[in-house]
């Protein structure tokens, strides 16, 4: 409980402290949005991405923005505060797609709102996407901006009503954790998040230093829970990449490579891309398969994604980039090439670089991690956007908002012409199998393989995976649970976005500060009532004590009379005294000395102060005197 005395004092020296803090943060975000993201747009890394319907959603990770019109990094790394779509029904006049990058999203209007300070920007972290419901789901990472962690809750962005929707805390502890592999699938409702680095930036309450983990979790979209699943074993991993794939039962079946393993003592070591495991959704079963081939070095915080062949008789898993794990010790610390591995045949095969390709049509040889990789317009492409270089000077931004394009069956689907790199045409409407698997499998660009098991067969502990393989997938045929007719939302301009945030923010800041005077007032009136309040309250008082003092008086002066007048009578009989004589001595006359003095029992107050909830949200100041003596009343 504090006094008024103390809250004023307290409150004087937190208001300006909490006001600079707004302050700050309010400076900060016009900054922050000062740069236009997307002409000053430069590099992107370690962002979350997916696809729903015709757009590529992007959210969080890092960026870097150019200066001026100059195509080089101007800026360090910093918080990606932007929920942005790439449009992929953009098509320019030749016919070839134009993936126009639109920031006018829920997240950045309510900018004007400081909704960076309650919508995190995290990195490391997954987009599962909800294409029957047109939603998805923001899970894990780190937060870059704040840059601690608040409690869980899962948030999702509703595509329909343009909004962030909280979906409270989870049922089950959770370790949430950044870096970990994910996948999340509309057809069953199911998010998928395993492994990754726990620490204070990821979740509340976290260790300081970041630990890796071995946790496994399934979120269900239709129950909003989550459940913790077995993993591979009890050792710790991250930074490797999950996909699910349709076959089996109902569930279907996730394949996780790559990344690293804990050791124990804090130790990690790579774990090799020749070993793929594989977990049956359905039983909740893991195996483990050897892969052969064109095995990737060993690598993490990698990308990647499926295509299956038009008649579901290979399963195509396109790697991307990477950092370098050690050992053994390659010489390059990043990767910027392309892998595939095709199964049911477990064969890895390698598609970029290849030296009889014109480094024209390839990405570069500097490696990158931190990208995304993600299937469009009928697994036909796939989109790798952004990534971080290591130990690189090379400052030079990025084309197209750091989209590449990577035709899954070659350049216009021919499937043999060995040309990779390039986006889509209008009229390309589905994916074809490229000659580098059907010439190691079997079959054609439609299908048709032959290879159906690895080279030396499944082994015993592995035959439930040739029956996987085998059966044919069945939809569970997932209905929303929502109305989905939704008309979309309307747009605003880039420009106007901007703008609306950097002037909200400086009207926030505004606000804030007339905010802080009003409340330096009502604090300052408040304390000048009660202080009257008090001065009248002992004024009344001492009336009353006073009129009780003369009341007081009054009596002893009646007893001393009949005191007197006895003492006259007796001395009278007994032979002494004066005879008839009454004599009152005054107050202060000896004959009272021997006497107690009266004293006033007026008191004074000091009101310590409660503030409870009113029921309009105000507060309410309830006052609890306490007793403190004052000077006696002569």
């Amino acid at each position: 409980m504090f006094s008024v005395t103390s809250l004023r004092h307290q409150l004087r020296g937190q208001i300006p402290a909490l006001f600079l803090l707004f302050l700050f943060l309010a400076l900060k975000t016009v900054l922050a949005v000062s740069q236009e993201p997307q002409s000053d747009f430069c590099r992107r890394f370690s962002h979350q991405s997916t696809v729903i319907d015709d757009r590529l959603y992007i959210d969080g990770g890092y960026v870097n923005y150019k200066k001026d019109d100059k195509a080089y990094v101007a800026t360090a790394n910093e918080p990606n505060i932007w929920l942005g779509y790439h449009d992929l029904k953009n098509f320019g006049p030749d016919g070839l797609l134009n993936p126009q990058l639109h920031i006018d999203l829920d997240k950045n209007k309510t900018l004007v709102k400081l909704a960076a300070l309650v919508m995190p920007t995290v990195a490391g972290g997954i987009l599962w996407p909800d294409s029957i419901n047109k939603r998805f789901y923001l899970y894990g990472g780190n937060w870059i901006s704040p840059q601690r962690a608040d409690a869980f809750t899962l948030t999702g962005y509703d595509i329909i009503n343009d909004r962030w929707d909280d979906f409270g805390p989870s049922k089950i502890k959770l370790n949430v954790s950044a870096l970990g592999a994910g996948v999340g699938v509309s057809q069953t409702g199911k998010g998928y998040y395993y492994g990754g680095w726990v620490s204070d930036k990821s979740m509340e309450g976290g260790p300081k230093d970041a630990v890796m983990v071995s946790d496994f979790y399934e979120y269900s979209y239709d129950n909003n829970t989550f459940k913790a699943l077995k993993g591979i074993d009890d050792r710790p991993r991250a930074e490797g990449g999950m996909v699910w794939i349709p076959t089996g039962d109902w569930a279907g079946v996730l394949v996780y490579m790559g990344g690293i393993v804990g050791d124990g003592d804090n130790k990690t070591s790579p774990q090799p891309l020749e070993e793929i495991f594989l977990y049956d959704a359905t039983m909740g079963v893991w195996y483990k398969q050897k892969a052969e081939g064109e095995v990737p070095q060993n690598r993490g915080q990698f990308c990647a994604d499926v295509a299956r062949a038009p008649d579901n008789s290979s399963y195509n898993i396109y790697l991307w980039g990477g950092k370098a794990e050690y050992p053994p010790l390659t010489n390059a610390s990043a990767y910027s090439d392309v892998y595939v591995l095709s199964m049911p045949s477990f064969k890895w095969l390698k598609a970029d670089p290849d030296i009889s390709i014109a480094p024209a049509n390839r990405t570069g040889s500097r490696g990158r991690f931190g990208s995304s990789c993600n299937m469009v317009n009928n697994m036909s492409h796939m989109f790798i956007i952004g990534g971080n270089y290591t130990n690189e000077t090379n400052n030079e931004c990025e084309p197209a908002w750091g989209v590449h394009g990577f035709w899954t069956g070659t350049a216009n689907n021919t499937g043999n012409n060995k040309q990779w790199w390039g986006f889509q045409t209008k009229d390309t409407t589905s994916n074809v199998v490229p000659s580098l698997v059907y010439s190691a499998i079997g079959g054609d660009k439609n299908g048709g393989a032959v290879t159906k098991a690895p080279k030396d067969g499944f082994s015993a502990d592995n035959r439930p995976l040739a029956n996987l393989f085998s059966l044919t997938w069945l939809s569970p045929n997932r209905q929303p649970s929502r109305n989905v007719g939704g008309a979309a939302p309307s747009r605003l301009s880039t420009g106007a976005i901007v703008g609306i945030a950097i002037g909200g923010a400086v009207a926030l800041a505004i606000i804030l500060f007339a905010w802080w005077k009003l409340g330096k007032r009502v604090l300052r009136r408040r304390e000048e009532r009660h202080r009257a309040e008090v001065t009248q309250e002992a004024q009344q008082m001492n009336q009353m004590q006073q009129e009780e003092l003369q009341k007081q008086q009054t009596q002893h002066m009646y007893q001393d009379h009949q005191f007197h007048s006895g003492q006259s009578h007796y001395s009278s009989y007994f032979g002494s005294g004066s005879v008839g004589t009454v004599t009152t001595p005054p107050l202060n006359d000896s004959h009272w000395g021997s006497l107690p003095v009266p004293r006033s029992t007026d008191q004074q107050f000091s009101a310590d102060v409660t503030e409870l909830p009113g029921s309009d949200g105000n507060a309410i100041i309830e006052h609890k005197p306490s007793v403190s003596p004052v000077s006696p009343r002569m």
